[in-house]
């Protein structure tokens, strides 16, 4: 009996072992697998510290917040993992030169206020052979790689590249100033203004083992000594871009391998030919259609803009959203004949409209004034508008009227340009009070806009 009951505590002692044991692993592997995917989401931010852990977006308590450079943030982000930059302009020996050794994903918080500078001193990123790294939403500024040669804001050696919704301005190496592409690279809804390359490619060198997709692109005023835009000895596909113009790469711009047969234009349209005073109009510029006239399938870059001016009026000035920007133009108190012009880097689109008046005649002065006392007997009575005038439906009507007597004078009427005059026949009666009386619909202006509401006047005579 005896070792009976050792035996079963001995198997109960083992039981209870091996579960504890089995809990401690299970408790094991839960926790490293919350921390490895917490690694897989690391945030970087202006306002973080590199003591904190990155894995929050804010800092809270502790060490919980994110980072203040990219180079700390990528050291502990996991293989396929996610850098969240928040907006915030990001410079110095930790957020340049930087290498990329494994798959990520860099992602800002939007192109126009996450930025990576080089401050004209540092290149950017060098991504390493056999990775593959997606970079979106980000300004990548003033790299400089004059020193290194190639690609001053990305040098891709041999791995997939994907750039989505990026701004690449300012940036100079001596070739591809702002990439040097010699692997697979897909660009899209990006921005290269501005970049430049001693030698060549001003923004983009695709070299011959390099592959490349760049499309709906806003591609202008880059400088190299050749190809301003994109040097290409490999396999590019550069179709659908803006160039800078409806007129499309210029081969000063482009390699002949590369050359596109079709590219970006912009087209605008208003709802309105004409619009009368204090109305709205929408115009609407779009950056969808092919030179060819198609409208393209896809959504286009954002936050493009466009710069509109009148000749009458005021005109709204928004960016483009995905590709197409709606402004709203409001007509104003002036009339006539004006024009809308429209322009977005080398291109301007003028459209004529018409502003028709609608607007009443209004009377801004009058001699004698309203209540004038001692007004001379052989006076002309003047009634000043603030436009020109003519006669309209009821122009004999207008009257002039003793008050004492309650009877109407003779007069003589006459319009000089935008003043009305009254002559009375005969000498008014002194020390007498006299009422002029216009009617609504007595004068029009010469958009046939009558006087909106009666006038009258008082005034008496003197000796």
């Amino acid at each position: 009996m005896k070792n009976k009951y050792v035996t079963k505590n001995w198997l109960n002692s083992i039981c209870f072992v091996s579960v504890l044991v089995g809990l401690m692993i299970i408790f094991s592997c839960g926790v490293g697998n919350v921390s490895a995917t917490a690694t897989n989401t690391v945030y970087v931010s202006a306002s973080g510290n590199d003591t904190y852990n990155g894995l929050s977006a804010v800092h809270t308590t502790g060490i919980d917040g994110p980072k203040a450079s990219i180079k700390n943030a990528i050291k502990i982000v996991g293989k396929n993992g996610t850098l969240n930059i928040a907006k915030g302009k990001y410079t110095g020996v930790n957020n340049t030169n930087i290498v990329i050794n494994k798959n990520l994903n860099i992602k800002g918080q939007n192109e126009a206020n996450t930025v990576i500078n080089g401050t004209g001193n540092s290149w950017i990123f060098y991504i390493n052979k056999g990775v593959t790294l997606n970079i979106c939403d980000l300004a990548l500024t003033n790299g400089n790689a004059t020193k290194t040669g190639y690609g001053a804001a990305i040098y891709n050696n041999g791995s997939i590249l994907v750039v989505k919704n990026c701004r690449f301005i300012g940036n100079s190496a001596k070739w591809g100033g702002a990439i040097y592409n010699d692997g697979n690279m897909t660009v899209t809804g990006s921005t290269f203004i501005g970049n430049t390359a001693k030698y060549f490619g001003g923004a983009i060198y695709n070299v011959g083992t390099g592959k490349a997709k760049i499309n709906f692109n806003r591609i202008t005023r880059n400088t190299a000594a050749t190809n301003n835009d994109i040097y290409n000895c490999g396999k590019v596909d550069a179709t659908l871009n803006w160039w800078g113009s409806n007129y499309g790469p210029l081969q000063t711009d482009i390699s002949t391998s590369g050359m596109p047969n079709s590219w970006l234009v912009l087209k605008v349209k208003s709802n309105h030919v004409s619009i009368t005073n204090n109305a709205q109009s929408t115009l609407t510029a779009d950056l969808r259609y092919s030179n060819i006239g198609s409208l393209t399938s896809r959504n286009l870059f954002s936050g493009i803009p466009l710069k509109f001016t009148t000749t009458l009026g005021t005109v709204s000035q928004p960016f483009t959203v995905n590709g197409v920007t709606k402004s709203t133009l409001t007509s104003g108190n002036i009339s006539g004949k004006a024009k809308i012009t429209i322009k977005l880097d080398d291109q301007s689109i003028i459209m004529p409209f018409i502003v028709k008046d609608t607007i009443n005649p209004k009377i801004v002065s009058s001699t004698p004034s309203n209540g004038k006392i001692n007004v001379n007997r052989t006076s002309i009575i003047s009634i000043k508008f603030n436009e020109n005038i003519r006669s309209s439906l009821l122009y004999n009507k207008i009257k002039v009227k003793n008050i004492a007597t309650g009877k109407y004078v003779t007069i003589n009427k006459s319009i000089n340009g935008n003043t009305l005059s009254i002559k009375t026949s005969t000498l008014k009666s002194k020390y007498t009070w006299y009422k002029v009386i216009i009617p609504k619909d007595a004068i029009k202006d010469f958009n046939s806009n009558d006087l909106k509401i009666d006038f009258t006047l008082k005034f008496k005579t003197g000796t």
